[in-house]
């Protein structure tokens, strides 16, 4: 599955090319700017691989693979 958004309204606090100034964000602060993003904001576009229960993708009997 592939989800796009429509841009970023929330931003990550960051150090400065000097290497000082606010840390880097940890996974933790990362994973609740992403969420914080993704709860505001629509989604504009969704993707889906479908594939058989060994991940073949399907041919339509075509002999080539196909996503939608």
């Amino acid at each position: 599955m592939d989800t796009e958004f429509p841009g970023v309204i929330f931003k990550p606090q960051q150090a400065n090319k000097l290497g000082w100034g606010p840390r880097r964000p940890s996974p933790s602060d990362h994973y609740q700017t992403l969420k914080s993003n993704v709860d505001v904001l629509n989604l504009i576009q969704l993707g889906l691989t479908l594939s058989d229960a060994v991940g073949n993708l399907p041919d339509l009997g075509s002999g080539q693979r196909f996503i939608w």
